[in-house]
């Protein structure tokens, strides 16, 4: 059961930036979704490193 602990915080965290960055994307059509989905996962890269 302890091995899939970090999986799971991993795919929950990914959701957790995927939603913030759709919401984002809602807010401003005009801003590219992909971009900020970008964005999201590369600041938490930087962050863990």
């Amino acid at each position: 059961m302890h091995s899939q602990l970090l999986p799971r915080t991993v795919g929950s965290v990914a959701l957790a930036l995927a939603i913030t960055a759709y919401e984002g994307w809602l807010a401003d059509p005009d801003t590219d979704l992909a971009a900020m989905l970008d964005e999201a996962m590369s600041g938490l890269r930087d962050y863990l490193r």
